[in-house]
Order: C-alpha cells, then structure tokens, then sequence
C-alpha cells in the first residue's frame, strides 16, 4: 500500500484472521494466501517459486471474477491445501458458459499445474488477453485428451503405479474371460451401432431444420420484411423467432470444422437481425463469429467461404458502432481483394469486393475524404461494370453500382462539378431504373416491388434535379423533381406509418424550392417551399409532437427566403433535442443557428462551440455562423478569425458548395469584406469542363 507521503508499506491482514479461516497465512510457514497460491508454494518447493507463481495468482484472481467463485474449493487449511496440488479447478466454462472459449483456454494455461506449462511472463498473459479483445487467434492453445491423461498420471504416480499392477493381473483374466465376453460384445457392438446411426438420424433432422430455418430468412426476410419499411407487430415477432433459433444454435457444441463454422453462421444472422435496430447490441455475437472465422481461414485457406463470411463480419462490426469502424472495413476490403487476387473468375468474390469498397467509401466521404471516396468509387464502377458485361448479370450488380455513383456525384456536387455530378446521378438513376421491369424511362411506380431500390430512385432524381438547377438547365431539373416527387408521394401513401417517405417528400419540395429560388421564380419558390413546410409539419405531427426532423429544423433557420424561417420553433425543439441526446452534433448545432436568428448571441456562441467539439468532421456552417454571431456580439477580431480560417478551408476543400456559398456571402456582407473568393452558384458548362 501507498500511503498520501508516497511511502510503500507491506501489509499482511491474513495476520488479523483466525485458525480457522482458509485465507490465513501461518507465521513461520507458508508465504502466501492460501485460496491463491501456487502449487509449488503449497508444496514448499521454495526452488521452483519465481514470477511464474505470480503468473498463477493472476490466473485464479482472473478465474474468481469470470465466474464468482474461487478456483480452490475448501472450508479449512488442510482441504485447501490438498486441493490445490491434487485437483484441477472446474473449467470455467463448467461454471459459466456464457465465459468464451478463448478467454477460459487463457484461465486455464495461466493457472496451469506445472510452472512450466504457463505463461513464461505477465506480458505473455497481457498480449493473449489483448488478442481476445481484438478477436485474433491467441497464442494459448487448449489440451489435448493425452496431455490432460499425462497430467493427472504425473501428479498421481502412486495410484498409477498400483493400477499397472493390478493391469498385470487383468490382462491374465481377461484372456480367460475373453470367450464368454466375445458374445456380449457383439451385442454392445450392433447396439452401438444402432446409437450411431441414431445420431446421424439426429443430425440429418437439425441439419435439415437449420436449412429450412435459413431458407425461411433468406427468402421470407428478403422479400417480405424487405418490402415492409417499418415492422408491425407481425414482422417483430417473426424477427423474435428466428433471432431465439439463431441464438439457441450459436450455443450448440462441437469442435470440428463444420460445428465451428455452423455456429459462425448462427453469430452472424444473430448480427444481422441486430445491427442495423439495436447496433452495439450486435457487437457480441459479431465478435464471436469473428474468432471462429478467424481460426477457419487460418486452418483452411484454401477455402475462400471462411475468409469471404470474416470480411463480412468485418464489415458489420463496423456498422455496429465499433470505435475503429473505418479499421474494420479497411480490414474487410484487405481480405476481399485477397480472394479476388486468389480467385479473379469467381464474379461472387468481385461483388463482394465492390459491396466492401462502396461501404469504405461511404465512410471516407463522410468524414470529408472526398478524393479518397471519389477513388473507391471508381474502383467499385469498374468492377460493376465488368460483372454486368457477364452472361447473366445480377440485379444487385445495378444497385452497387448505382450506390457508387450515387456517392461520386455526391463528391463531385460538394466540389463543384456540377457537369460530372449529373453525369453521375442520371448513371445511379439508370442501375436502380434497371431493377424494374420497364427500363424505359421512369417505370410505372408497383407495390410489390422492393420500396427501398424505389427510396432510393427517388433520391437520386432529386439529387439529380437539384443539380441541374444549378447548371440552369431548369427544364430538366423540373423533370428530374418531378419524378423524385412521384415516387415518394406514392410511398407516402402505401406507407403512411413510415417517417423516411415523409422526409424524402419534404427534401424534394425544398430542393425544388431553393432551384426556382436560384432561377428567380420567387412565386413558384414559395409555391415549392410551402409544399415543403407542409411535409414537414405533418412530420412533426405524425411521428413526435415534441420533434422535428432534423432537415426540416434546419430549413426554418437557413431557407434561402428568410420569410421561411422560424427560429423560436427550433429553439424550442433543438433545446429539448440537447437533453435527450446531449452528445449529438446536429442538435447544437441547429440550436446556435436558431439563437443566432433570434439575436441571443452569447448563447449562440456556446451552442456552437459545443456543437464544433462533438462534429465527427470539419463542417464550415459552424465556423460561419459563429463568425457571424461574434461580430454581432461585438468582438471583430473573434469573428475575423473564424471567417478566415473556415474561408481557407473552404477554398482547398469545398469551394463551390451551394450552402456553403450562401452562409459564406451573408458572412461577408455581415462583416464588410469583399471576399473575391465568394462567387455566384451560376456555374457554366464550358467553365465546368475547364475545371
């Protein structure tokens, strides 16, 4: 112990204890509590005492806190004694069984009998314990049957030597014995035989149960809850059912290859019926299924399915929130690339890869990587491209390609090229248009068929329409947003429950509005942007009297036609949204904006600079609102800093984004600069084909 003078003191409170008490350490005899002493301590071999004693203690405490119980049973001095140099604690798993394999296989070897047979060091026990965290294959490997035979012999030499005797005289007996026993076990024989084939019987049943199990999901969950875009209460407890199978299989024992790979599957359906509603909650599983994989694609290389489902695993994980999530997809387009290298005519492999690709993408992009995200996306382009080339391509070639082009014109519109942009959302419209029946032009809208590719068609034509306004070829855009609007306004009313329908009608508006806005049509602007108002209130309505969508929330603070604006509203709702999420970025900061609206700067400033503290990634709103709001709040030289630093970004990273220049202008008005920089969101064909 340490005490406040930094003085080390030895303590022993065995002393304080009775005779009787099984902890008490004797004076003049044995060092140590007895509960957590080595074996060669309670046998007084004071010459085999080292580090790996201690080794040893960390084992039974580590043991002690997994299971709640002590790894020496006993009740007095002498019982404790003898069992810890003649008995094995219980496995851990024999206690608990929820404790992970691998975390007891390093139990047991740090608490091993013979010194020699556990870690060699403390650090040893510290990078194997490490490697479980990360789901990596560990360094400890469990006993074999004849090592744990050979133990239990060494450690009882006398018993052993008795039965070689008493062995002697059996082997005399059995030969007289022999006869009569050869008929009983001929019997044992066709009854063992009939227990075999029992048992095959037994699991031939749960193996066609589990297909049938599998089938039900893949099939009934693709195209039924798959077109159900928020569950009733029937899709829930579908869900629930199929989910309790999965997690009762996971339990199943067994350790060849096929039981560790049945039970890797089982992990991941547990996962993926988690992650995407209840995401940390999946993390368990995933990392369960992540070791058996890791081991598999270890012992068998050759077999590509093994390394195929980890990179999967891979990439769930870093959907369920993991901290190292870009990590987790890095790692799973490592492993998809190494088959694609192994396997280049295998088109599964080459799809996988893509899906990997998108997803880092995605990641990348949104933590402002965009030329690194533009990067990734050419890469999944061509390999889709390539795959729909084949004799008979897929649908999902169309959608993963109509992902990544979707997010390169994303890129490309944040960057400004507009002229790109579009070529890229009319490619997206064309692969999502694909998984329709009638390719030819915009299909007629069909309930059966999956509504998120529709969702997702009609995102990109909005997209697609807010991208040709800024091009000023109007008249198309128009068609584009007419399209957009179709679609969702069609889902709206299949879907009436389902909030993303609402929200998606609200964008289209709004993006309609601001390109009548940029146009001039300031009547059919308000038309667009009422529409858009509307939505939004039968949101807020609808799904939470106390909410907004968060979109909608930022349109009544930053509309292009101030008249739109409404800040108490959002104030209100923001102030709320901080309690209930107070780590969210987007909460503050719409709630620093609306109280810059309303003139109320000193708490602008500190939404706003809480909101910068917890953004995931550089976002120039922040800095040009709280320029704006510091100048109001009369310190120039505050708002000179914050409106030079986020322009210098700005020009190296987003120069051309329409939002963006639209703060940046009230900025610069605000603060009487004439920012050269700052330019009209007109944007030429011929300038954008120099650029």
């Amino acid at each position: 112990m340490i005490d406040s003078q930094d003085q080390l003191w030895v303590t022993d409170f065995g002393l304080a204890r009775t005779a009787a008490d099984a902890g008490l350490t004797m004076t003049g005899d044995l060092l140590g509590t007895l509960r957590y002493m080595s074996p060669e301590q309670a046998l007084a071999k004071h010459g085999l005492v080292d580090h790996r004693t201690d080794v040893y203690s960390l084992g039974v405490t580590l043991y002690e806190l997994l299971t709640g119980t002590p790894a020496v049973a006993g009740n007095d001095r002498e019982e404790i004694l003898n069992a810890i140099t003649l008995e094995d604690p219980r496995p851990p798993r024999a206690v608990d069984a929820a404790i992970p394999r691998d975390l007891e296989t390093i139990v047991v070897k740090s608490m091993a009998r013979e010194p020699n047979e556990r870690y060699a060091t403390a650090k040893e026990l510290a990078d194997d314990l490490q490697r479980f965290l990360e789901a990596r294959p560990l360094v400890a490997k469990r006993s074999t049957l004849w090592q744990r035979a050979a133990k239990w012999m060494r450690r009882r030499r006398a018993v052993v030597r008795a039965i070689s005797a008493g062995l002697a005289i059996a082997i005399v007996g059995l030969a007289v014995s022999t006869v009569l026993a050869w008929r009983a076990y001929r019997g044992e024989v066709e009854q063992r035989q009939l227990a075999d084939e029992r048992y095959r019987e037994v699991k031939e049943q749960r193996r066609q149960a589990r297909r049938a199990v599998d089938k039900m999901y893949l099939e009934v969950a693709d195209k039924w809850l798959a077109r159900q875009p928020q569950m009733g209460d029937l899709q829930k407890q579908f869900l629930q059912e199929v989910l309790r199978y999965y997690q009762e299989f996971a339990k199943e024992k067994g350790e060849d290859e096929e039981a560790s790979f049945d039970r890797a599957e089982a992990y991941l359906r547990v996962a993926q019926l988690l992650v995407f509603s209840q995401g940390q909650e999946a993390q368990t599983p995933l990392f369960q299924a992540n070791a058996l994989l890791e081991e598999l694609a270890r012992q068998f290389p050759d077999k590509g399915i093994y390394t195929e489902r980890l990179a999967q695993a891979q990439n769930l994980l870093a959907f369920s929130g993991v901290e190292d999530g870009k990590q987790k997809l890095e790692r799973a387009v490592s492993l998809m690339e190494g088959l694609v290298e192994r396997y280049p005519e295998e088109p599964q492999y080459q799809y996988g890869l893509g899906v990997r690709l998108l997803n880092l993408a995605n990641n990348v992009t949104g933590a402002g990587e965009l030329k690194e995200g533009e990067r990734l996306c050419r890469r999944v382009v061509a390999l889709m491209e390539k795959l729909i080339r084949s004799p008979s391509p897929k649908p999902d070639y169309y959608r993963i390609l109509a992902g990544a082009a979707d997010t390169l014109a994303g890129s490309q519109q944040q960057a400004g090229n507009w002229l790109k942009a579009a070529e890229n959302y009319r490619k997206a419209c064309d692969g999502l248009q694909r998984l329709t029946p009638d390719s030819s032009g915009l299909p007629e809208y069909q309930h059966d068929l999956d509504p998120f590719n529709w969702h997702n068609l009609g995102n990109s034509y909005r997209d697609l329409g807010a991208t040709l306004g800024q091009l000023k070829r109007f008249e198309e855009a128009e068609a584009a947003f007419a399209k957009a609007i179709r679609i969702h306004d069609k889902q709206v009313a299949d879907f009436p429950t389902a909030p993303q329908y609402w929200t998606a009608l609200f964008r289209d508006y709004r993006d309609k509005g601001t390109m009548f806005w940029i146009r001039g049509q300031s009547r059919e602007a308000d038309q667009a942007y009422g529409q858009a108002q509307k939505f939004g209130d039968r949101m807020a309505a609808a799904f939470s009297a106390e909410d907004l969508d968060h979109d909608f929330a930022l349109f009544l603070v930053t509309c292009p036609d101030p008249k739109w604006w409404n800040a108490k509203r959002v104030r209100e709702w923001a102030s709320k949204a901080t309690v209930r999420s107070p780590l969210s970025y987007q909460a503050w900061n719409t709630l620093g904006i609306a109280h810059y609206r309303l003139g109320q700067y000193a708490s602008a400033i500190t939404a706003l600079e809480k909101a910068m503290t917890l953004r995931p990634h550089e976002h120039a709103a922040d800095e040009f609102f709280l320029a704006m709001t510091y100048w109001r709040h009369h310190d120039e030289r505050q708002a000179r800093i914050w409106y030079e630093k986020v322009v210098t970004w700005m020009d190296k990273s987003r120069l051309q984004d329409p939002d963006l220049l639209r703060y940046r202008d009230e900025a610069s008005e605000l603060l009487g600069l004439k920012d050269r920089a700052v330019r009209e969101m007109e944007v030429s064909p011929a300038k954008d084909k120099q650029r």
